[in-house]
């Protein structure tokens, strides 16, 4: 991580001391909104075989989605020979460019959503069975290494290329994603057409990991050239991602493991403003 930053920094200075004349090379910030949408059954429960509590666990879970705000920033240039470094590229790679990426954004699992039966065998009473949901929030930090493609529109002679450009983008992505996840527990039994809750639910909580997984991103978006040295950007994103880690929940003084493996699906919409060098 500590040679990914300084790589960026470089990267920030090199840019920075590129000629004004250039233009082909940017750095953007930008904001939005982000949709999670996390496929069904992220999680599975192992329990301690000398628990005498659930020994059938058929944990199954819902497809769930949650949006936050997002934001980030890019550095990027376009392969022309006004471009950083100044190369003498043929004249096609104009179309052509790199970006990194870097987003962060936050994430949740709905408390009213994701509700389960978990049956216990043996059941110590008449249909016995638990309710549970799966309860947590964490955050998302994504690395992308952006190859693009642009074509312009409406060339001026302040802006040769065209003051509209249209870009689609695409590359693999480092995904650093955060959580603590929960599970709750509302021990029921079922008599007739009606659910008797028998005891308060309990919480279990693993603890908070940051996992790291590569991903895939894809971009489509519209740059609109203000002026040479200034753009606004708006463009929608795709993200996917699937991290895996494994917790241990300590229920009744008996460990039990929790595998979590959810399967993120982001999409996103943003604009932003770049400054061009």
């Amino acid at each position: 991580m500590k040679r990914l930053t300084v790589f960026l920094l470089a990267l920030v200075l090199l840019t920075c001391l590129a000629p004004l004349a250039a233009a082909e090379t940017y750095i953007e910030g930008y904001l939005g909104n982000n949709f999670t949408v996390i496929a069904p059954n992220p999680v599975d429960l192992s329990a301690n075989p000398a628990y005498r509590g659930p020994t059938k666990l058929g944990l199954e879970y819902p497809r769930s989605m949650s949006t936050a705000l997002t934001g980030g920033l890019k550095i990027g240039t376009w392969f022309s020979r006004e471009g950083f470094p100044h190369v003498d590229y043929p004249d096609w790679m104009k179309y052509l460019g790199f970006y990194l990426d870097l987003n962060y954004h936050e994430f949740f699992f709905l408390q009213g959503a994701g509700s389960r039966r978990m049956d216990i065998t043996p059941s110590p009473g008449f249909l016995h069975f638990q309710n549970y949901k799966l309860l947590g929030n964490g955050n998302i930090m994504t690395l992308g290494f952006m190859f693009a493609f642009r074509y312009g529109f409406n060339p001026t002679e302040k802006v040769p290329f065209g003051k509209i450009q249209p870009y689609v983008a695409v590359g693999p992505a480092i995904m650093i994603t955060g959580i603590g996840p929960s599970l709750m527990f509302q021990p029921s039994d079922q008599y007739m057409f009606f659910t008797v809750f028998n005891k308060i639910p309990r919480t279990f909580t693993g603890s908070y990991q940051s996992l790291v997984s590569l991903g895939l991103e894809t971009e489509l978006g519209v740059r609109f050239m203000i002026t040479r040295f200034l753009s606004i950007d708006t463009s929608a994103k795709y993200r996917y991602s699937r991290p895996s880690t494994n917790y241990d929940l300590s229920i009744d003084g008996f460990t039990h493991h929790l595998h979590f493996a959810p399967q993120f699906n982001l999409f996103s919409i943003q604009a932003g403003v770049a400054y061009h060098f």
